[in-house]
């Protein structure tokens, strides 16, 4: 951590510019020189980007690239494995669920969680829904609460223990778990009395 403007300053004066950066390096140098840099650093950012002429072009000698001292090492291997790993999609995971469900038709399921069909359609081809819709999905569904989380995670969401519809839903999915079944009509009359939210998607 630089700690004050005489190591800012030294550490500016160590390095030599590359000619690719020094343009973009200077402007940068010159924003900081406007806060009024005194003393020291002062000095320095004069002789770096040539403030009294305003910004000149260095000579040849100073536009070697040297970082004395400097040692960017190596990643780890498993970085890039990691960094290429594709991750399935969440349209790839919820028709996976679906094909294992006991519904016929995939329109079957989106209709029961309140989606139209165009909305289903958007998700098919890579649109993430709301994160609601897709706490709907997994109800009409009938998914254990871990494979609820897998849905979520494919879509870039979490359970929020703080919401009440989470709560609800959730209590639901564990009743499913254990073989309790509700009629869903009725799970949405309640939905709505407790939570203030119905168990019909957005179109």
């Amino acid at each position: 951590m630089i700690k004050d403007s005489r190591e800012l300053a030294r550490l500016l004066e160590d390095y030599t510019i590359p000619e690719s950066d020094y343009f973009e390096i200077a402007a940068r140098l010159r924003s900081l020189k406007h806060r009024k840099a005194e003393g020291f650093l002062g000095a320095t950012l004069d002789k770096l980007i040539g403030w009294k002429g305003g910004i000149k072009r260095p000579s040849p000698n100073s536009l070697k690239v040297k970082l004395p001292g400097f040692d960017m090492g190596k990643p780890p291997a498993d970085l890039y494995a990691a960094m290429d790993r594709e991750e399935v999609s969440f349209a790839e995971v919820l028709l996976n669920y679906i094909d294992k469900s006991d519904y016929v038709k995939d329109s079957d399921v989106y209709k029961k969680a309140g989606l139209s069909k165009g909305a289903f359609s958007k998700i098919r081809n890579g649109h993430l829904p709301k994160r609601e819709n897709v706490l709907r999905l997994a109800l009409v569904l009938r998914l254990s609460v871990v494979e609820t989380e897998i849905l979520l995670h494919a879509a870039g969401y979490a359970f929020q223990p703080n919401n009440k519809f989470d709560r609800f839903i959730c209590f639901f999915l564990e009743e499913h778990e254990h073989g309790r079944d509700y009629d869903y009509d009725l799970l949405n009359l309640w939905c709505y009395d407790i939570t203030g939210v119905v168990l019909v998607g957005e179109k």
